[in-house]
Parts: structure tokens; C-alpha cells; sequence
């Protein structure tokens, strides 16, 4: 039988997330404010150290301003001390640069920084709270019953009354579908030093040959990014490959 060998903690858990990246661990930090026991089980040993998403829109800093981050200050408080406001930038493909400046929010921009700085804040939240991250715990398996779900990593049980899943692993366990059509665009991005620095983000935007953008990092580094024109005539398997590997390093 399962109970005889789940693994509970002196403190029965709450909720389970599977997943410590930015996703995962905000998703532990909300629930940590509103008095949830929280356990997250990461597979990689430590925080990413990769740059991978730069930017952080008004309505994401709105939701950190929630959570303390100690010494009076809240999440949204760290990470704008670090980063770097953009009151303009593309985003999600579309034809016109839209603006920030007018939106009734305390944060009229997005916040550019790399994802390794945007995960250590809320990592470096929960300690001595409700939530404890399990670093080199690698989840293959999860399952569920009428009162509690429980998740097998290191191989262990564990038990909690939710799951949350951050990774597609819960998903599948959960017969959760994911549908969507082959892409027909190639994205790039990359992490530059530059000869110089970039005082304000440049846009080159056209729909038809492609598009390619700069943000400044501080300093001389800078996010380059864009797409390439459509290639209708790359077969379906070669096109989402492609696409696969362009979203992994973002």
C-alpha cells in the first residue's frame, strides 16, 4: 500500500510544486503569503545560471509588490534596484511598439534582468517560513487519491493535499493535453557584450523579412532578439525542432 511508504513531514504539507524555477518558486512564494505549508521539488542541484527571459511586464512587479522580502522591502522592490526600466518594447509579435507611460500602474515599463537574478529573489524569500525547495529532487512520478495527491522523487513518496505542477511532467499525469499547430517561425535570442554601451532599447521591426531587437543589460551587455522570416517549405518535423530548441534558450 502507498502509506506505508509516503514520507511525511513533522508539518503535513499543504501543496507540492513541482518545479523551482521563477515559475514554481513564485507559485510557492503566493501561496506561502496566503498560509500555505509549501514543499517545491527541484531536479537541478542549484538555480539556473542561465539568462534565459529578461523581462518582467507592470502587471508580474504589481503581484511581487505581495510578497516581503525583508527589511521593509517587498520582491518588486529587490529586483528594481537590480534591473533595468524599458517604457517601450515589442512583445508577442505585434506589428506596432507599444507603450507603457500610460498604464495605470506604479510601473509603466518592463523590467529588464536576467531570469538567474529573477529566481534567486523569491529563492532567497521562503526561508525560515512556510515553504522549504528540495534542490536535486527530480520528480517521476505523481498521482492522486479522493483526499491528498503525492509525488515519488529520489525514491520516496511524498504527500500533500494539492499538486502544482510547473513542469509538463504534472501535466501528463494528470491527462492534461497540449495542443497547438507547428510554428512557422525561427526565433533567436542571445546574451552580448557589446563594444559600448546601450543607453535605450532599439527595435527593428518588420513583419515580412523578420525582426531583430536590442535591449541593454546594464553596462556593455545587451539582449539581442528576433525572428526570421516564415519558412513554409521546412518540413513539419524540421520546423518544430527548431522552434523547440529556440524557445529552451530563452
Amino acid at each position: 500500500m502507498f502509506m506505508e511508504h509516503a514520507e511525511r513531514s513533522d508539518k503535513a504539507m499543504d501543496v507540492i510544486v513541482v518545479g523551482g524555477g521563477p515559475v514554481g518558486l513564485m507559485t510557492a512564494a503566493l501561496l506561502d503569503v496566503a498560509g500555505a505549508g509549501v514543499e517545491v521539488y527541484e531536479r537541478g542541484s542549484e538555480l539556473t545560471r542561465q539568462s534565459r527571459g529578461t523581462a518582467m511586464h507592470p502587471r508580474t512587479l504589481e503581484v511581487l509588490t505581495m510578497i516581503d522580502a525583508g527589511g521593509g522591502r517587498r520582491i518588486s522592490d529587490v529586483l528594481l534596484a537590480q534591473g533595468r526600466r524599458v517604457p517601450d518594447a515589442h512583445c508577442a509579435g505585434l506589428p506596432d511598439l507599444p507603450g507603457y507611460r500610460s498604464l495605470d500602474t506604479p510601473f509603466p515599463f518592463t523590467l529588464t534582468l536576467p531570469q538567474r537574478r529573477t529566481g534567486h529573489a523569491p529563492a532567497a524569500c521562503p526561508d525560515g517560513r512556510g515553504v522549504r525547495v528540495r534542490y536535486g529532487a527530480e520528480v517521476t512520478a505523481a498521482e492522486q487519491s479522493a483526499d491528498e495527491a503525492r509525488v515519488q522523487a529520489s525514491g520516496a513518496w511524498h504527500t500533500a493535499r494539492y499538486l502544482a505542477g510547473a513542469r509538463s511532467m504534472v501535466r501528463k499525469a494528470a491527462g492534461i493535453g497540449f495542443h497547438g499547430g507547428v510554428p512557422d517561425q525561427v526565433g533567436w535570442v542571445g546574451d552580448v557584450q557589446l563594444a559600448g554601451p546601450v543607453e535605450h532599447a532599439r527595435h527593428h521591426w518588420h513583419q515580412e523579412p523578420g525582426h531583430a531587437n536590442v535591449v541593454p543589460l546594464g553596462g556593455s551587455a545587451a539582449r539581442v532578439y528576433g525572428t526570421m522570416p516564415a519558412i513554409a517549405s521546412w518540413p513539419p518535423d524540421r520546423r518544430a525542432g527548431r522552434k523547440r530548441r529556440s524557445a529552451c534558450r530563452d
